[in-house]
């Protein structure tokens, strides 16, 4: 679990964020953060740009304690090949990158809370 401290961006929380892990269709290892909403109302699964990571440079971070405040429980991953999560650069097609965006999805509305 990471927290991330209130700032001065309108939300005062401080946000817990809690460590995932699912397989891919194919079997790759994929890894995430769950920000859970007190009182859920909707998911939101953020998906990073080419060469960074689920964090995407704290702004993902930032929308997350953002999510949560407003009931959205969100999931950030990283995608093959970025961050944590496995595979190789040299083996990223676009089918390899975004068919994992529904596992994710459906592990996350299923899962029981942490």
């Amino acid at each position: 679990m990471s927290g991330i401290e209130p700032r001065e961006n309108g939300y005062d929380l401080l946000m817990v964020d809690h460590e995932t892990a699912f397989q891919s269709l194919d079997g790759t290892a994929l890894f995430g953060s769950v920000c859970p909403a007190e009182t859920p109302g909707g998911l939101a699964v953020l998906v990073h740009g080419s060469g960074v990571t689920r964090e995407e440079g704290g702004f993902f971070t930032r929308l997350a304690a953002g999510l949560a405040a407003s009931g959205v429980t969100s999931l950030r991953f990283d995608l093959r090949a970025h961050g944590t999560s496995g595979g190789r650069e040299s083996e990223l097609t676009i089918a390899s990158v975004t068919r994992p965006w529904t596992a994710p999805a459906a592990s996350t509305s299923t899962a029981p809370a942490p």
